[in-house]
């Protein structure tokens, strides 16, 4: 995937390589979650506010993110420079 793809959004990769990109990765992320598949249903009803909501939430990320635990973000960034250097 090109980076300039890559940093547009999030992304979810299965194991076979199907690839979901921003709000329409919600669904199947939830799927992946112990009792998540209920919950991907609102999701899957209404992939458009979902997109809506997902590309608020990119853009004041920020903002939203003053609600995130401050040790939540250090392991974040403990797992991210992990992955990186594995991928090295």
């Amino acid at each position: 995937m090109p980076d300039e793809t890559r940093y547009a959004s999030s992304h979810l990769v299965a194991p076979g390589g199907q690839v979901w990109s921003g709000g329409r990765a919600i669904a199947p992320l939830f799927e992946l979650l112990p009792g998540g598949a209920v919950v991907s249903l609102l999701p899957k009803a209404a992939p458009k506010p979902t997109d809506r909501v997902y590309e608020w939430i990119a853009a004041n990320r920020s903002k939203v993110s003053r609600f995130v635990p401050a040790r939540a973000k250090a392991r974040a960034d403990i797992v991210i420079a992990d992955r990186q250097a594995a991928a090295a």
